[in-house]
């Protein structure tokens, strides 16, 4: 695989005809995000600021929090956006091109996502190799689907090399208690910021596939996919 850099390029092209872009590289052997922000950083940025309260990061080593200055660039532009505003989004991937007429909520929610699994919090580092397949504008189904295809080829990896497999999907479960917990800290870090409704419903967007795929993980909803497997059951 390449080693150049990955560029994810999101351009919102509003009613009014005015525009906004936000300009994503990534490392190609991390994933994390490569920040080019100013300092002085605001002060809801700061790691104690509205901390998780599962957070497992030291503020003396790491006074500022990952998640928050990689959403920093999103959250500022439309910190007065509402979130039934309409916008053409345009996305640009290594591999292909997107665009979608839709609200400013959907496109951000798209961008806040691909954001914070890019930025190095720990509990985020299980969605990296979607941030490499990233896949703007999935629904709750495609989510589903690609969560629980990247979850069990990790376990078979680790079956490789000598690590016990988690077939039954039980710490998948845990790792999305997890990223709940963080949605819902960081909604709460925003409104004491007071942004606009856009941002906040973005995350809430985020949290509701979360639940999605909690739900469909402790309800056995998988049935409604089983039938497209037919032929390995053969």
């Amino acid at each position: 695989m390449s080693k150049e850099p990955l560029e994810f390029k999101y351009k919102f092209v509003f009613e009014d005809g005015k525009s906004s872009q936000f300009d994503l590289t990534l490392d190609p052997d991390t994933l994390l995000m490569q920040r080019d922000i100013p300092e002085p950083y605001p002060e809801w940025t700061k790691l104690e600021f509205e901390q998780c309260p599962h957070c497992p990061l030291d503020p003396r080593l790491d006074p500022y929090c990952p998640v928050a200055l990689n959403i920093l660039a999103p959250v500022t532009t439309f910190k007065e956006s509402i979130s039934y505003e309409k916008a053409d989004v345009y996305i640009a991937s290594p591999e292909r091109r997107y665009m979608k007429p839709t609200t400013i909520q959907e496109g951000l929610s798209s961008l806040v996502g691909l954001c914070m699994a890019s930025s190095g919090c720990p509990y985020m580092e299980y969605l990296k190799p979607m941030v490499r397949f990233h896949l703007p504008f999935a629904s709750s189904m495609e989510t589903l689907y690609r969560v629980l295809t990247m979850y069990l080829l990790a376990q078979q990896m680790r079956s490789k090399q000598g690590e016990e497999p988690d077939w039954d999907l039980k710490q998948l479960d845990k790792i999305y208690d997890n990223i709940r917990q963080l949605n819902k800290s960081f909604t709460e870090r925003l409104k004491n910021i007071h942004v606009q409704d856009a941002t906040l419903n973005a995350l809430i967007n985020l949290d509701c596939f979360a639940i999605s795929v909690k739900f469909s993980l402790n309800f056995d909803m998988l049935e409604e996919i089983t039938d497209f497997f037919g032929a390995y059951m053969d």
